[in-house]
């Protein structure tokens, strides 16, 4: 940053000028509403549909695929033939309701993109062209018009200033945001991994509870732990049975639960909740046919058809006629928390459209043991989902933070004062 101030003090201490995009950049393609002067000059290139891209892909491939969204796509010189270009680029897709900005130096193909490049880079840098879109996303966003996939007015685009300091600042600016962004990704990569790694330790533990060899070893653990009675020998058939879900659940069907209006608003108090990955749809002002779930008594919500469930301790709706309302038996003692990590650990997709849980999904047969080994496995479990939460928790705002750093110094570094004529 010192040498940058520097620079800026050196070369343009009373601003810079500014030009129109059209006027520092060459495109792909001469565009219907921006005026032929704008574009004394193009570069065509070959548009592939992204159904026929998908025959070009080729494993360690040095030949890269735009497509318009986010992705890692390499092909080879044999597979691209005459339709490989090689320079240094900067693209906006050509359809897109979230534009996907790319910068890119090399071998390519591409989808349908708008390519723009640099017509002097003595004068513009084409990485500093990417930079100042990036910084001007929400804008560049805004001239995205149509119904669904929206396309791009090239006009307002091409009409947009931007700044020109001298080339050695634009490099300078460069080298500065590549170095962010280098970190950024380090970062982002690191607390991924990390992630993962929570999350696999949970899932193996997980896992065990229906591998049937494995948890002996379980038991020989927690008996050198001692948490088993001292009398009672991993050989007693008594401490491991298996029990069918039927025998240990009861289930309510929702009807009297289901929400009728779905205008949902924050501002609501009742959530409304459905099986899936949604699992919570929005809040409801209805008062009357909730569910009262509490951390005293929890219950399981099931989607019917899916299969897939959730824990909830708290007062709820429900969206849908297909979900169960899952209950412990009170006729048999066992820890209700334990069964529910008993079915996350169950592989079971349901083979056709119907209800799952009367016709299969309830004859399932999982491990029970005897309280005190539920009990440990559910706080060692329980406390695998709270670390993993608080550490998920902490780098996403982590992650938040370096973000808007980032985007703070970008958008520093990239406002120029505007020189006088």
């Amino acid at each position: 940053m010192i040498k940058l101030n520097e620079l800026i003090e050196n070369f343009c201490p009373r601003g810079v000028p500014f030009k129109k995009i059209w006027e520092v950049t060459i495109w792909d393609k001469k565009f219907n509403s921006v005026d032929k002067i704008k574009q004394s000059k193009v570069v065509k290139y070959k548009y592939f549909f992204v159904k026929d891209l998908n025959s070009f892909v080729k494993e360690n491939g040095d030949v890269k695929i735009l497509t318009t969204n986010i992705t890692n796509l390499f092909t080879d010189k044999e597979l691209a033939g005459v339709y490989m270009t090689e320079g240094e680029i900067v693209c906006l897709p050509g359809g897109s309701s979230n534009p996907n900005i790319q910068y890119y130096n090399g071998k390519f193909i591409t989808s349908d993109n708008r390519i723009a490049t640099s017509i002097d880079k003595n004068v513009l840098n084409n990485k500093f062209l990417y930079y100042y879109f990036i910084n001007k996303l929400n804008i560049i966003s805004s001239f995205y018009r149509g119904s669904g996939i929206k396309h791009p007015d090239m006009s307002k685009i091409l009409d947009l200033k931007i700044p020109i300091p001298p080339i050695e600042v634009q490099n300078e600016i460069v080298r500065i945001l590549d170095s962010f962004t280098e970190l950024t990704s380090e970062l982002t990569s690191e607390l991924t991994s990390e992630i993962e790694a929570r999350k696999k330790q949970y899932e193996y533990f997980l896992n065990l509870l229906l591998d049937e060899l494995k948890l002996k070893n379980i038991l020989l653990f927690y008996e050198n732990k001692k948490i088993l009675d001292n009398k009672q020998r991993i050989v007693d058939s008594n401490v491991v049975k298996y029990r069918r879900l039927n025998d240990l659940l009861a289930y309510e069907q929702p009807d009297k639960y289901i929400v009728k209006d779905t205008n949902y608003n924050s501002n609501f108090n009742i959530p409304v909740l459905t099986a899936g990955k949604t699992f919570i749809l929005g809040f409801t002002e209805e008062n009357d046919g909730i569910y009262w779930a509490s951390k005293e008594q929890p219950v399981i919500i099931f989607d019917d058809f899916t299969t897939s469930f959730h824990w909830i301790d708290f007062n709820f709706k429900i969206k849908s006629s297909a979900i169960k309302i899952l209950k412990p038996n009170q006729k048999i003692k066992f820890n209700f928390r334990f069964l529910y990590y008993a079915m996350k650990s169950i592989k079971y997709l349901p083979s056709n459209h119907r209800r799952q849980w009367i016709s299969e999904y309830s004859k399932i047969k999982i491990p029970f043991f005897r309280i005190d080994i539920q009990n440990e496995i559910v706080r060692i479990l329980d406390s695998f989902t709270e670390l993993t939460s608080e550490l998920t928790a902490e780098l996403t705002s982590e992650l938040t933070v370096r973000k808007k750093q980032y985007e703070y110094y970008r958008n520093k570094l990239l406002n120029f004062k505007e020189m006088e004529n």
